[in-house]
């Protein structure tokens, strides 16, 4: 997302207007996770000006609708994913990896549907698309797809289709510790985040994770220092890594992805500098985000 109330006057300069937000995001971050995709696909006006008001190095990942990955079993939705990948395809090179939540009910058991999903995905959606060569991310939400030897079942499945898994860390918003001195972090969140085993398998050349952060930055720091030296291995080895940061509440999510990047950066890593970086934020942004 970039339109988040509480981003106004601190992320981006006071005065911004809702409709200018995405042109300062993209000012400032290199990526961004598409979430409104999950509830309606956006109309080829919409994202002909999501491709015109950012930097051809930027990059979207949108999410796929929720009609296609929650409305029982995934390979009949083929032909809707194939159209949402048209759409999307009008972004260009500024378009990353598609990513998609596969949901609890949809377990091992499913494993024939997922299996048939995905080869449609080879054959049918990424074989029309030569030029666009798209790539898809999956996360799973049922515990048995993380235990073997389902996990191994998985894992092999989308290595086979060149199809990411989706690396989804929720470790700091349930730290035991923290919950009892601070409190449930996701407390009158609308969407719960599951609390999950992380699994680091990686099944591409590219990886997608998604961080879940504590609202108190003691919590959630020895968390994200263990993901600096993972990350940098990866970078090292040619891996595209796509990092989000969360929290339930996402105000400082931004401050978190730089500061993320920064210790990327510290270590030595291969990492382009963040535009974010190279801008003169006024005083008081900058008392701010301190």
């Amino acid at each position: 997302m970039w339109g988040y109330r509480n981003w106004f006057g601190r992320f981006y300069p006071e005065g911004t207007r809702q409709g200018d937000a995405l042109a300062r995001y993209a000012e400032r971050l290199t990526t961004v996770e598409g979430n409104t995709t999950f509830y309606a696909t956006p109309s080829a006006e919409v994202v002909d000006r999501w491709a015109a008001e950012t930097p051809e190095s930027f990059r979207f990942c949108p999410k796929l609708p929720k009609t296609v990955t929650h409305n029982g079993e995934l390979a009949p939705r083929l032909g809707e994913l194939t159209r949402f990948v048209e759409r999307c395809a009008r972004l260009g090179p500024r378009l990353g990896p598609l990513f998609g939540i596969i949901p609890d009910r949809h377990g091992p058991a499913r494993a024939g549907d997922l299996e048939r999903f995905l080869d449609g995905w080879s054959r049918r959606v990424v074989e029309r698309f030569p030029e666009l060569r798209p790539e898809l991310a999956l996360e799973t939400r049922n515990s048995d797809w993380l235990a073997p030897p389902h996990s191994r079942r998985l894992s092999e499945l989308l290595h086979a289709h060149g199809v990411a898994r989706v690396m989804l860390d929720t470790r700091p918003v349930y730290e035991r510790r923290a919950r009892a001195r601070f409190g449930d972090p996701q407390e009158g969140a609308q969407h719960r985040k599951p609390e999950l085993p992380v699994s680091l398998a990686r099944t591409a050349d590219f990886t997608l994770i998604r961080f879940i952060s504590h609202p108190q930055p003691e919590v959630t720091g020895p968390y994200l220092a263990q993901w600096a030296p993972r990350v940098h291995a990866w970078l090292d080895q040619g891996v595209r890594v796509y990092f989000f940061a969360h929290c339930p509440d996402d105000t400082d999510s931004p401050e978190l992805a730089r500061r993320f990047h920064h210790a990327l950066a510290g270590r030595g890593a291969p990492v382009d500098p963040l535009p974010w970086d190279a801008i003169r934020e006024s005083p008081s942004q900058l008392a701010l985000v301190d």
